[in-house]
């Protein structure tokens, strides 16, 4: 599987636009909002490395021309949410861990909720989900095989 390579961008605000700036690529390129920057910041990406835009990754680093403390305040928020939502995962995780051990053991979906501090709902959407995605793994890895055989047979033709 190929490392997809992220791209940084600038952003600095001129009269009523976002000016981006990618400067590892010596890019510009403009937005009227600011809410629209990682997809223009994405776009002329991919137009300059000629791949799709899903291909590619983006990350701003640095708005330019903000009052002082600002952009600091921004991007400490930005950092602090990352680390709550890769909590947030390992909670997750290792709930569904505690489900499966306490499920396996006979523990009633209800009582599950109640020692963990969830609903009985809960549990069952944490099951549900799980094997939704497990799932949708397995369709993927179909699809992704019977793809490369019939290149397979494409090419042997």
């Amino acid at each position: 599987m190929n490392e997809v390579k992220i791209y940084d961008y600038d952003i600095t605000q001129e009269n009523e636009l976002w000016l981006i700036r990618i400067p590892e690529l010596s890019l510009a390129t403009q937005a009227e909002h600011l809410r629209d920057t990682d997809r223009m910041a994405k776009s002329i990406v991919s137009l300059h490395l000629n791949v799709s835009p899903e291909s590619v990754m983006v990350k701003r680093s640095n708005v330019i021309g903000m009052q002082q403390g600002v952009a600091e305040a921004v991007k400490a928020a930005v950092e602090a949410r990352g680390r709550w939502n890769e909590a947030q995962d390992i909670a997750v995780a290792e709930t569904l861990r505690a489900v499966h051990q306490l499920r396996e053991s006979g523990v009633s979906l209800r009582d599950t909720g109640y020692l963990l501090g969830l609903s009985h709902q809960r549990v069952a959407q944490l099951l549900n989900e799980e094997v939704n995605t497990v799932n949708s793994r397995r369709l993927l890895e179909s699809l992704s095989q019977a793809q490369s055989g019939r290149r397979e047979e494409h090419e042997l033709s």
